[in-house]
């Protein structure tokens, strides 16, 4: 009886403090990130970070015969040795699964190709760019296939051989085929997928280089035999709202089949989820995270938040905070 009129009590608190996630219209936000961009004829850009991308052989391996670095933004890759037309090495960035959540159009590459002052200008290009989707990286069923070759520099769109394809929880691995000679210098100055805005679902976009949460001790509140903890997340702003738009589309929250997209779950020193929040509509929700301990009953040493972003299976922890010493 004592654990029921715990749970209810418990439950009650949440109840009082949570807001029912509304669906969330990505477009109202997309202002605030530098990823991306909206056309007046609802046709939406994104741009893929090169920070992570690499230099693989034809059975997905690294390759030895290039030396790779990020700078300004911009992915360089070296030629250390000859690679051939025959030697299918590429070089491959990953769209992580999740975004965007519409059709694409199209893939616009910005490069450079610079070749030794001793080789044959013909024996440096980019003979390939095509779009993998899969279930995993670096693999599956080639959607996207140009056969142009790329000298010099410029920009060059590639469409889809078979027509649009819709993203969805799978990979995308964009890969260009690479020859090269000892010397020479291939740059990938920007790479953009094209898609065409949902209608009817919230376009799903995985930013990169957000910030781990903060979180302080803000006080407590005593109530109903329990005493709440508040712990809000100091950096909210450098979350999307997007990030907590409803998902019907993943798993449900109880009986919440709208729950929002990023779940809150708060940790103890042992590591042991003690609360969670999987209502939030919008990131300044961020600033009335808390938990309760029951009246009489010791709260834990410390603490700390976890964010996850579920449709793009990624998370981001917090700080710990010293909850006795405090």
């Amino acid at each position: 009886m004592k654990s029921l009129l715990t749970y209810c009590l418990l439950a009650a608190l949440f109840i009082s403090s949570s807001v029912q996630a509304q669906r969330f219209s990505l477009y109202k936000t997309s202002s605030k990130l530098d990823t991306k961009l909206i056309t007046s004829d609802c046709k939406e850009v994104l741009s893929i970070p090169l920070k992570n991308g690499r230099v693989h052989t034809s059975a997905h391996k690294p390759t030895s015969k290039v030396r790779t670095w990020t700078q300004g933004g911009k992915f360089y890759i070296k030629a250390t040795a000859t690679i051939k037309e025959s030697d299918f090495t590429w070089a491959k960035f990953v769209m992580k699964p999740g975004f965007p959540g519409a059709d694409v159009t199209g893939l616009k590459t910005t490069y450079q190709v610079k070749s030794s002052p001793n080789n044959n200008a013909k024996l440096c290009y980019i003979s390939q760019s095509r779009i993998y989707q899969g279930p995993s990286t670096y693999a599956g069923t080639v959607r996207l296939d140009d056969p142009t070759n790329l000298y010099g520099s410029g920009q060059h769109f590639s469409t889809p051989a078979v027509g649009n394809f819709a993203c969805g929880s799978d990979y995308k691995t964009i890969s260009y085929k690479l020859v090269m000679q000892a010397g020479d210098l291939i740059v990938f100055d920007a790479i953009q997928v094209m898609f065409d805005c949902p209608k009817d679902l919230v376009s799903v976009l995985c930013p990169p280089n957000l910030p781990n949460p903060f979180i302080q001790l803000a006080g407590t509140q005593n109530g109903n035999g329990f005493t709440r903890y508040l712990i809000p997340v100091i950096n909210h702003n450098a979350y999307p709202n997007f990030l907590f738009s409803a998902a019907p589309s993943l798993p449900a929250c109880g009986l919440n089949t709208s729950a929002s997209r990023t779940w809150v779950d708060i940790y103890n020193e042992k590591n042991q989820r003690i609360y969670g929040f999987c209502a939030l509509s919008q990131s300044s929700q961020l600033q009335n995270i808390w938990f309760a301990v029951q009246k009489g009953q010791a709260p834990p040493q410390r603490v700390r938040v976890v964010m996850r972003d579920r449709m793009c299976n990624q998370s981001y922890a917090s700080n710990w905070i010293s909850i006795t010493n405090s």
